[in-house]
């Protein structure tokens, strides 16, 4: 069984589940195909459709084959733009899909002046 995150928003309530290891390996390699695209250039459009993509999948992944199953149109209907990026970010970051913090090896500048 999947680990679960509920996550609440404004009063809507939604659960959501991680990729397994296979899983998020191959939505790895799936996004570093969309971002080499060449001719023609991956669209808006269909970055927008894996995000959707990626919330109905994991909302459904959730429910584990029970309850009514969530679609692209679904969560369009029925979800704002600002609910559907928490959802997205909240499956990245419970997927292990976040990037990591970059170094740039510098240290803080302290003022040495008394």
């Amino acid at each position: 069984m999947p680990r679960i995150r509920t996550i609440e928003m404004d009063g809507v309530i939604v659960k959501i589940s991680p990729l397994s290891f296979d899983e998020a390996e191959a939505y790895i390699k799936e996004g570093k195909a969309m971002v080499e695209k060449k001719d023609p250039k991956t669209s808006d459009d269909e970055w927008a459709a894996r995000t959707l993509e990626s919330v109905v999948r994991t909302m459904n992944k959730a429910q584990n084959g029970s309850g009514e199953a969530w679609t692209v149109k679904k969560v369009r209907e029925e979800f704002d733009m600002v609910l559907i990026n928490r959802i997205y970010r909240e499956f990245m970051d419970l997927s292990g899909l976040l990037p990591a913090p970059s170094s740039t090896g510098e240290a803080t500048a302290t003022s040495t002046s008394r």
